[in-house]
């Protein structure tokens, strides 16, 4: 009677596991454009620290961190209003982040 009751045992929770693991898998996270522009404020601001302190180098590497940024936020938040993020990205950014780009990087940026 035991090994009944152990087979019957297992099988239901065989046949349940599927089931209970997909119930508890964690919904995908997604970051919001919030998220995506506090930590584009922040990449601004040292860019503007390194403008100030000429160290180029750290400049050119948060002007490749922001267009990462920008790419990524376009990447995960398509529509904003209904509009396309990254042709509101492009036309904010594109002529400002190629002007300083070519102003002040000396080993250029990607």
């Amino acid at each position: 009677m035991r090994i009944v009751y152990t087979f019957v045992t297992a099988s239901m929770l065989a046949a349940a596991l599927p089931h209970i693991a997909h119930a508890d898998a964690p919904e995908v996270y997604v970051p919001g454009l919030g998220e995506f522009m506090g930590a584009i404020q922040m990449r601004h601001a040292k860019l503007w620290f390194a403008d100030r302190a000429k160290n180029w180098d750290l400049a050119a590497y948060e002007l490749n961190e922001l267009k990462e940024a920008f790419a990524d936020a376009a990447k995960y938040q398509p529509n904003f209003k209904g509009k396309p993020t990254a042709e509101l990205i492009g036309q904010a950014t594109d002529e400002p982040l190629a002007f300083t780009c070519q102003s002040n990087c000396s080993q250029g940026c990607a």
